[in-house]
């Protein structure tokens, strides 16, 4: 709002004279000195001196065109708008741009006198350092950094792997967010409304946390590196000894994986390999030891003659079990000539005195006539002849002279 002055009608820019007795009568610095007098006003009246502000506040020579009507019209800006915010704050002062108001701001109410005095010193707290070493001895692994993913760039885009990021393109449970797509908060909700929202809250926490579970697991474990050899060409699996019962070992001890890190439980289980093996070898010696050796050259030569003896035992039950039996075959004039063989070489060994038998079908039966009558008479030949039928000699026989 601008002033004039009531006598020379010129605008006042600087400190006016306000007459307390005469009613919205101003004068300008000039005319009151000159005692200008107008109307009911007389020199000698009651007067006020009046400053809106034109005075500047700071002496220094880029702030002398700051009306301290503008300060405060800057002051007020930044309370209505912000701080920040200079370009609303330079329409409130007028003929300044939001450059001259934020370089005037920061130089005098900032780095000032008046930012130097209000601002609140904050106390220096000496940080101590905690961090332990790399190779501590409760947790070796716990400050060490994570090995860095050694994938090309064929299996990084692959796997959707993106390095620089250390990240996936896709995370685990994507669709996490889609829980507080719809949980919008107003100020006329309703208690129960509240409650609902902010389960909503709990529970994308939860699975931003099992997500977070998961990368920290796959990162420990260099799982990444893991799945990504496995597609590499001419790469075989070897199968160790007892991979079965190890595997069952290791589903037992998947749920003691989050509590340990690789490097733990790769110690863990070496630990328990190395205990079985101990166990084994005690048992073994303990062994040697009841059959009285104490070397461990007797220990190779026991070990090389139970070898033969079990290899003899397993001879002996295969003979024990006696010959095999003789597939059933359609053609049975091969059959008929086993048989015929099997009988005359019987007849050989039961009646030594004779040196030839023909094959024809009466001495045949001449000499099957024979055998039961000497099974009719009950003399000591007869009786000697059935128990060696019921031999074992018998059946050795019977096992050499039937065909293959």
């Amino acid at each position: 709002m601008d002033f004039k002055c009531v006598y020379c009608q010129c605008i006042i820019t600087s400190v006016r004279i306000k007459c307390n007795v005469c009613i919205d009568y101003e004068l300008c610095l000039e005319c009151y000195s000159c005692g200008a007098e107008s109307g009911h006003h007389k020199a000698d009246h009651d007067y006020e001196p009046l400053n809106d502000g034109f005075q500047p506040l700071f002496s220094t020579t880029d702030s002398r065109n700051w009306k301290a009507s503008e300060e405060l019209a800057m002051v007020d800006g930044i309370e209505q708008y912000g701080l920040g915010n200079w370009e609303a704050v330079s329409c409130k002062v007028q003929n300044k741009s939001a450059l001259e108001v934020k370089d005037h701001y920061k130089r005098h109410y900032v780095s000032g006198n008046i930012g130097n005095s209000t601002r609140v010193r904050s106390r220096k707290y000496k940080v101590t350092d905690h961090t332990g070493p790399v190779e501590g001895p409760l947790s070796p692994t716990l400050m060490a950094p994570l090995p860095p993913l050694n994938l090309s760039v064929p299996e990084a885009r692959e796997l959707g792997f993106l390095p620089l990021r250390d990240d996936f393109e896709r995370e685990w449970d994507n669709d996490a967010e889609s829980v507080l797509s719809s949980a919008i908060i107003h100020h006329t909700d309703e208690e129960v409304d509240m409650a609902y929202k902010l389960s909503l809250v709990s529970m994308y926490r939860l699975r931003l946390r099992e997500r977070q579970l998961r990368k920290k697991v796959a990162r420990d474990y260099n799982l990444v590196n893991a799945y990504a050899a496995s597609f590499k060409k001419g790469q075989t699996s070897a199968k160790r000894k007892g991979a079965k019962d190890y595997k069952e070992f290791q589903e037992k001890m998947k749920k003691f994986s989050q509590f340990m890190t690789l490097h733990e439980q790769e110690k863990f289980h070496n630990s328990i390999k190395k205990e079985k093996q101990l166990k084994s070898r005690i048992k073994e010696l303990m062994k040697y030891r009841r059959n009285g050796i104490s070397s461990l050259q007797d220990a190779e030569e026991f070990e090389q003659e139970l070898s033969r003896r079990e290899k003899s035992k397993d001879l002996a039950k295969k003979d024990r079990r006696g010959p095999p039996s003789v597939p059933a075959s359609n053609n049975c004039s091969s059959v008929e000539g086993s048989s015929n063989r099997v009988t005359t070489s019987l007849l050989h060994l039961t009646t030594p005195k004779r040196s030839q038998y023909s094959n024809t079908s009466s001495d045949l039966h001449n000499d099957s006539k024979s055998i039961k009558e000497e099974k009719s008479s009950p003399d000591k030949k007869s009786r000697n002849h059935t128990n060696f039928l019921k031999s074992d000699t018998f059946k050795d026989i019977l096992a050499e002279k039937s065909p293959p």
